[in-house]
């Protein structure tokens, strides 16, 4: 990306962080996830991707119907045309 404002010890200091800060949260997550949903850790994968015993939640098909209509309907404020 054309970055030029830090250098090799920058991303050093940043990976240690990762390891000092985030990977023990997420492990702190992932455990609680777990323990919700009655499984050991850790969790194989097909079991990790779910968040609660009965399923992940599903959008209501109002919401997605909403969706589509706002999505296909280019804003006024744009002049009706779709700006990518």
């Amino acid at each position: 990306m054309v970055r030029n404002c830090y250098g090799k010890e920058d991303i050093e200091t940043f990976r240690e962080n990762v390891v000092r800060y985030i990977v023990p949260l997420a492990g702190r997550l992932k455990r609680m996830q777990a323990k919700r949903m009655g499984y050991g850790f850790p969790m194989n994968h097909s079991k990790s991707t779910l968040e609660f015993k009965d399923g992940n939640a599903r959008p209501v098909e109002d919401v997605i119907g909403a969706a589509k209509i706002f999505y296909k309907n280019p804003s006024l404020h744009t002049g009706g045309k779709l700006l990518l």
